[in-house]
């Protein structure tokens, strides 16, 4: 989704990941090096701020937002 946070893992693909898919909220594992894994919210795992792109300032279209559009055309 274009915005200020930016998936660099779309959620699409995390999904094949789910902890568990019989849960309404979609979580799953996070890794760090150096310690254990943990459950999080898909929200906050494999996303940056303004990876792609930054807003745009003349209301052009951002890579971001060309990107978030390939992503759903391939959700479908």
């Amino acid at each position: 989704m274009a915005g200020k946070r930016q998936h660099y893992v779309p959620r699409l693909f995390q999904r094949g990941f789910l902890h568990d898919p019989t849960e309404e909220a979609e979580r799953t594992q996070l890794h760090r090096r150096g310690s254990k894994a943990e459950v999080v919210g898909m929200a906050d795992n494999g996303v940056e701020d303004w990876f792609c792109s930054r807003k745009s300032l003349d209301g052009s279209l951002t890579l971001d937002e060309l990107i978030t559009d390939i992503e759903q055309d391939q959700s479908r």
